[in-house]
């Protein structure tokens, strides 16, 4: 490792990464709140897309197996 860089730990550079496959994924899917608002991170970046990215990554990394 770099001197230069700073240490993350492993739950949080799987975190960053998964979040970063996430947009990946869902950015061919359109995803609809049980309101009616549309949350897209193509179409409607925003913090209703956040919330939902990581609402999911937190659900999957609340799991004390990682």
């Amino acid at each position: 490792m770099d001197d230069n860089t700073e240490y993350k730990p492993l739950k949080q550079r799987r975190f960053e990464r998964y979040g970063e496959r996430l947009d990946e994924v869902l950015k061919d899917y359109y995803v609809v709140k049980t309101d009616g608002t549309i949350i897209n991170n193509f179409t409607h970046p925003g913090p209703a897309y956040e919330e939902l990215k990581n609402l999911i990554l937190e659900t999957v990394f609340d799991n004390d197996e990682y």
